[in-house]
C-alpha cells in the first residue's frame, strides 16, 4: 500500500491487546534493527490483511 494514499483511524482497544501489539513490535525490532516497527503498524498490518482475507470471501 502506498503511504500517501492511507487516511487515518483512531481505534480504541483493552491494554492487554495493545500491550501484546507493543510486545509484537518490539520483536521485530529485534529481529531485524534496520526497521522500526511500532504497535499501531502491526495493528495495521493485521487490520489489512483481515480486511483483504474477508473481502475475498464475500
Amino acid at each position: 500500500m502506498e503511504k500517501s494514499k492511507q487516511a487515518r483511524l483512531m481505534v480504541s482497544l483493552p491494554p492487554e491487546v495493545r500491550n501484546s501489539l507493543r510486545i509484537m513490535a518490539a520483536q521485530q525490532n529485534l529481529d531485524d534493527p534496520e526497521q522500526t516497527e511500532t504497535a499501531s503498524g502491526v495493528a495495521r498490518q493485521i487490520i489489512i490483511k483481515f480486511y483483504r482475507q474477508f473481502i475475498m470471501e464475500n
